[in-house]
């Protein structure tokens, strides 16, 4: 019971060393647009570490319409933040005919979607990349009728992303799947990760959503690539078409990053099992993975206070590997010891300023100790 107790005592400690904090949603800024010949806003939310960690590269997703469901976006990313990694999330601001293809079922031409689809493209994506720091992988996200441009954008270039979330794509006018039927290749042949959900719709929905999962499914002209790992799908028919962007937003992205949080097996290993973990998150995204402070924190803890030797080294390891990377992390291992002193730990609390002390010994932390 002891034990229980320290546990969710310290799950509270650690996430409160993060989570001083006031969620923003975004904030408003505008780009000066050759194609449109005006300022056209976005929204942008940053990670709570962007500012701080100033070498630090992040993924970045593009959410269409952003003017409305930047919110929910922003909201669901913090609730499952342990699961996945920190995110730029760029709200663009997009509805109406913009979104829709560049050629219009009857062969016209829909100039707003031929001008939006430049515009994002030349202009919006360049500009981010130059303003912040992005990582290489990114997401184009979007629902309903901008879920249909990820579709058609997916189509275009499937390499344009990494991943691709389209949730309740208008597909009633029967144009994606058409495009697909004559060109399957261009997902069949394509490294980037595609995820389709659908509330329910009625069946002027259903039946091409459905469609279109056969017609992705079916094995394509490269026999080599493994579909499972690549083309995701859900039905969600106790969820309307407002409610459906929530719960599939969870599903893409503990899909997308799925395994991303080390098992508990990985973390009782210490350091080594946690540097082989990222490492395996690095090689697979394709960009630097580090391991979180708080990970470190509640091994420490528990490893501290072992009474095993063992253990004791493991803990030993971990403070030494978190100090030389950010010295400025000892704050977190003092609030430890004092942690540790609150749980009637104090061997453990006389452990672990050791363990702090042999790598900081100049520290006013440490020169307190010796007194």
């Amino acid at each position: 019971m002891k034990r229980s107790i320290i546990y969710l005592f310290l799950l509270c400690f650690c996430q409160a060393v993060s989570a001083e904090k006031i969620l923003t949603y975004g904030e408003m800024e505008t780009i000066d647009s050759k194609v449109f010949s005006s300022q056209r806003e976005y929204y942008v939310h940053l990670p709570e570490s962007y500012a701080d960690e100033q070498d630090k590269a992040y993924p970045i997703l593009y959410l269409l319409h952003g003017q409305w469901d930047l919110l929910s976006t922003v909201a669901v990313v913090d609730a499952i933040s342990n699961a996945i990694p920190e995110l730029i999330i760029i709200g663009v601001n997009s509805k109406g005919p913009e979104l829709r293809p560049p050629t219009n079922v009857n062969g016209s031409v829909n100039i707003e979607g031929e001008k939006f689809k430049s515009f994002f493209v030349e202009e919006l994506l360049p500009y981010i990349k130059k303003t912040y720091r992005v990582a290489e992988f990114s997401i184009l996200s979007g629902h309903s009728n901008s879920g249909r441009f990820v579709l058609n954008t997916f189509l275009d270039d499937p390499r344009l992303f990494n991943a691709y979330f389209a949730f309740s794509p208008s597909l009633d006018d029967g144009v994606i799947n058409q495009r697909v039927m004559k060109n399957v290749s261009a997902f069949t042949d394509g490294n980037s990760m595609l995820f389709m959900t659908l509330a329910n719709e009625g069946q002027h929905m259903q039946v091409p959503f459905r469609e279109l999962v056969s017609l992705f499914d079916k094995p394509g002209s490269n026999p080599t690539r493994s579909y499972s790992t690549r083309f995701f799908h859900r039905e969600f028919p106790e969820q309307s078409h407002a409610s459906t962007k929530i719960v599939s937003l969870l599903f893409s992205l503990k899909s997308l990053f799925d395994g991303w949080q080390p098992a508990d097996t990985v973390q009782r290993e210490g350091l080594p099992g946690l540097q082989g973990h990222y490492a395996g998150l690095t090689e697979k995204y394709g960009f630097d993975v580090q391991i979180p402070l708080h990970f470190i924190l509640r091994i420490t803890y528990f490893y501290s206070a072992a009474a095993e030797e063992e253990k004791n080294k493991k803990a030993a390891e971990l403070v030494k590997f978190a100090l030389h990377r950010d010295p400025a992390s000892i704050n977190d291992f003092v609030e430890l010891v004092e942690a540790l002193n609150n749980q009637g730990e104090e061997q453990g609390a006389q452990r672990l300023t050791s363990f702090v002390c042999n790598n900081l010994s100049q520290h006013t932390f440490c020169s307190s100790v010796q007194k």
